[in-house]
């Protein structure tokens, strides 16, 4: 014996444009959660902390345009540009590691806090776009 039964549920034109009308909410709020992550991180770049060390601090300052140029390159969407920029932060990463043997305790305790934000801010931004 085979017996089938309907749930009843018939979809009317007047339930199409709600689902319609959702779908385009969707679409606008999703640059206004990637403007709002990407002045997360354009905050974190321009507040660069102070170092007692002023080789430190000019690192800091180069490792806070190179994250500028990043977010420029990913707001244009310029995959090009954001891959050219792959071997400049790999790079960068190994002067940061050799840079925080020679920090203060203090120093590197500033210098990790604020690239954790940085990380946070940019990890935040790449999940909104």
């Amino acid at each position: 014996m085979l017996s089938m039964v309907s749930c009843g549920k018939k979809e009317t034109p007047a339930e199409k444009p709600a689902t319609e009308e959702a779908k385009e909410g969707e679409a606008t709020e999703q640059p206004a959660a990637e403007e709002k992550a990407a002045e997360g991180v354009a905050g974190a770049l321009s507040e660069v902390p102070k170092f007692s060390n002023e080789e430190v601090q000019k690192f800091a300052e180069e490792y806070a345009a190179y994250y500028k140029e990043v977010l420029e390159a990913s707001k244009a969407k310029d995959a090009a540009k954001v891959a050219e920029l792959g071997q400049k932060g790999q790079d960068l990463a190994k002067s940061a590691q050799e840079k925080m043997t020679k920090m203060s305790a203090e120093d590197a305790k500033v210098w990790g806090e604020w690239a954790q934000k940085i990380a946070t801010e940019v990890a935040a931004a790449a999940q909104a776009q």
